[in-house]
């Protein structure tokens, strides 16, 4: 997955990658990725991972790939987060949406995405399966 990402350390015991996606209706046509619109995912991508690669070590939470539907406001700020898709693992969703739903100002949309939808997958690989990676 593309996107911003946390490579593990000390603090985050692990790596998270996210990717946010905006819908300008229900066919999941996303919006491109060009001036405006790019500064503000790759920043929200920015913040949010931190926050979501510190939930999910502190939980234990193992590997897993979460979906999750997000209503923002024009202003910036998350109005609610809910599980699109599950990663299967109880500890990990909910590591995943109360991380996300922690992280509730970011800056004003941009007029391009004012009215989409969001989807933010969350992906997460703990340090241990990191180092068993590498050592293969």
């Amino acid at each position: 997955m593309t996107g911003a990402g946390v490579k593990g350390n000390g603090m985050t015991g692990g790596s998270v990658a996210t990717r946010l996606f905006a819908f300008i209706d229900q066919t999941r046509f996303a919006v491109p990725r060009r001036g405006a619109v790019k500064v503000w995912t790759n920043t929200f991508e920015r913040r949010v991972s931190r926050t979501v690669a510190e939930a999910l070590a502190i939980a234990g939470a193992g590997a897993g790939l979460a979906e999750l539907q997000l209503d923002i406001t024009p202003d910036g700020r998350l109005d609610a987060v809910r599980l699109e898709t599950s990663s299967g693992s109880d500890a990990f969703d909910a590591a995943a949406l109360a991380a996300v739903a922690h992280e509730t100002a970011h800056p004003a949309l941009p007029p391009a995405i004012r009215d989409a939808a969001f989807l933010l997958l969350v992906e997460f690989v703990p340090a241990e399966t990191e180092v068993l990676a590498r050592a293969g």
